[in-house]
């Protein structure tokens, strides 16, 4: 097949589904009764969705990238393996994932990190790639000796990140002797503006069209509630309110707070507990990370869907005990509940970043 020289666009709903039965009959019986037109079903449309889902279901899509610019999809007639237990009765609850999920930095780390030194400093400083992989190393190393943002050693999120943000400095080559007189401006700056706010993160392409669909459901009466539970610090619930979307939630849980971080199934109780929810299975969680997000989910007995881009390599087997339903993207959370938009266009090119724009 001859390769476009232009991004190849399809309408979302002529795209196959990918690597999982998303088990239409099952969902339809809990799908919104809306006057939208996503939400418009007879029982001939229906099925014939039903049949179409079904036949898709066989096939793995798998994007090929060539040249810059071009792209080349493939279908392949994998068996599917262990498929996930249907969603059966309408979610009382859906809950989402932060980072990586809802939102993402908006430059690497590093960039920040040396921005705010040299507004202070005017210092010749290394490239913005080598504070990034100081960052990382110190913060996976500080992960490691206390975990939760501190939770364990009953230290307070700031100063757990005061020692990550002094070491990377510190690891860079940074001397102590411009760092120390400087610090309480540069983190203070890092920690209660950049990384609280617009400066340092963005939303998802998907967020906001996922959550108004979400809330137009919701706001029938008939649609579930909707949450966050992240490994975060207790920023978040600011961050949210700075990036516009806190509104949408009726809970929002950090690790912090709780004391504990996913794949804990605590953390799901707590969710459940607040909002007086009884039934396990009725709780559905989206997230992009396995061992956090599915396998924490599932724990719980929650249903998980679990965000991972195509093309799909490298997938975790589907076993009984972590069943999990995939989606391609944020975009497509909305298909499992049936409500996708047939006019939605998709670029099937995929967008490579770096590692650091999709974790701290």
């Amino acid at each position: 097949m001859a390769k476009p020289q232009q991004p190849l666009r399809l309408r979302a709903a002529m795209v196959a589904a990918v690597a999982v039965v998303l088990l239409p009959m099952q969902a339809v019986a809990f799908m919104p009764q809306t006057t939208t037109s996503a939400a418009r079903w007879t029982t001939s449309s229906t099925a014939r969705w039903a049949e179409k889902k079904a036949a898709d279901a066989e096939q793995v899509q798998e994007i090929e990238l060539g040249s810059a610019g071009a792209s080349e999809i493939m279908l392949t007639s994998e068996p599917a393996g262990v498929l996930p237990p249907p969603i059966t009765q309408k979610p009382q609850l859906i809950t989402f994932d932060a980072t990586g999920t809802l939102i993402q930095l908006a430059e690497p780390v590093g960039m920040h990190y040396r921005q705010v030194l040299m507004k202070h400093t005017g210092i010749r400083l290394p490239r913005p790639d080598i504070f990034t992989d100081a960052f990382k190393e110190v913060y996976d190393a500080k992960c490691q000796a206390s975990p939760c943002f501190g939770c364990s050693d009953s230290i307070s999120a700031q100063d757990w990140w005061a020692s990550v943000v002094r070491d990377t400095y510190t690891k860079v080559g940074v001397p102590s002797d411009i760092i120390d007189p400087l610090f309480p401006l540069l983190f203070d700056e890092l920690y209660h503006e950049v990384f609280t706010g617009t400066d340092g993160w963005e939303l998802n392409a998907d967020t906001m069209m996922v959550l108004d669909k979400l809330k137009e459901w919701q706001e029938t009466g008939d649609g579930p509630r909707l949450g966050v539970i992240s490994n975060f610090d207790e920023r978040l619930p600011k961050l949210l309110e700075a990036l516009g979307i806190a509104d949408y939630f009726d809970i929002i849980i950090t690790s912090k707070e709780c004391g504990m971080e996913k794949p804990c199934r605590q953390i799901f109780d707590i969710a459940l507990t607040r909002l007086g929810i009884y039934e396990r299975d009725a709780a559905v969680h989206v997230g992009n990370d396995y061992d956090t997000d599915v396998k924490g989910a599932t724990a719980a007995g929650w249903n998980a869907l679990y965000v991972k881009e195509p093309a799909y390599t490298n997938l975790p087997a589907q076993t009984t005990d972590t069943p999990f339903t995939v989606v391609g993207d944020l975009g497509k959370v909305l298909d499992v509940f049936g409500l996708e938009d047939p006019e939605q266009v998709i670029i099937t090119t995929i967008h490579r970043t770096g590692n650091e724009h999709a974790r701290w």
